[in-house]
């Protein structure tokens, strides 16, 4: 039953409509003005932060998207992120500065907290941030993020945290519920109970 999978990607995103404006206003600013604050967003596995970014990302195309569960290391997540085949850090740091400064992009990095080499990640961050001036989106599941920044980057990138709380039981019953109506499915009642147990859990 993919609709109460985590890869199963709804038409809504419920109970998230004040981080959907937040993350939407970033990239109205960006488009209109050229420059927008950074962002990261923090909450648990599971608590709607990739959908959300999913969701905005359709309506615009003014961005740059990786997953670093993918690349793991800094060095490999700006090759993927610009898509370089370079494997020098400083041609690849060089080339993304001279390609976002042509064409400015929102940076988009998901789940940051799993690269491994962090605090070298941030400076290759910084570097391009300061010459670019584009705007970062990061999306982790771990509060730690933030304080793995080296103060050097702390003090220019000035991330605003969009805080993704878990889902409560009566939310998670609402969404289980619109995609049961929404998608016709035939789920038990003591079913649909464990499954938001399971889930709140």
């Amino acid at each position: 039953m993919r609709e109460l999978t985590e890869y199963f990607e709804p038409e809504r995103v419920l109970y998230r409509e004040e981080q959907l404006e937040q993350i939407s206003t970033i990239f109205e600013n960006f488009k209109t003005k050229g420059y927008s604050n950074n962002a990261i967003l923090l909450g648990p596995t599971g608590a709607g932060k990739s959908l959300a970014m999913s969701k905005i990302k359709r309506v615009h195309n003014n961005h740059l998207y990786v997953s670093a569960a993918f690349t793991r290391t800094s060095l490999k997540t700006f090759k993927a992120l610009f898509d370089f085949s370079y494997s020098d850090e400083y041609k690849i740091l060089t080339m993304a500065v001279e390609k976002l400064k042509s064409s400015p992009k929102i940076l988009i990095i998901d789940e940051v907290n799993k690269i491994n080499d962090i605090k070298h990640f941030f400076d290759d961050l910084n570097a391009i941030y300061r010459e670019t001036g584009c705007t970062i989106i990061l999306i982790s599941n771990k509060e730690s993020t933030l304080i793995q920044i080296p103060d050097d980057a702390r003090l220019t990138l000035f991330f605003k945290s969009i805080t993704f709380k878990s889902y409560t039981n009566e939310e998670l019953k609402g969404i289980i519920q619109d995609r049961i109506l929404k998608y016709d499915l035939n789920i038990p009642e003591d079913s649909l109970n464990y499954i938001i147990g399971i889930g709140a859990r």
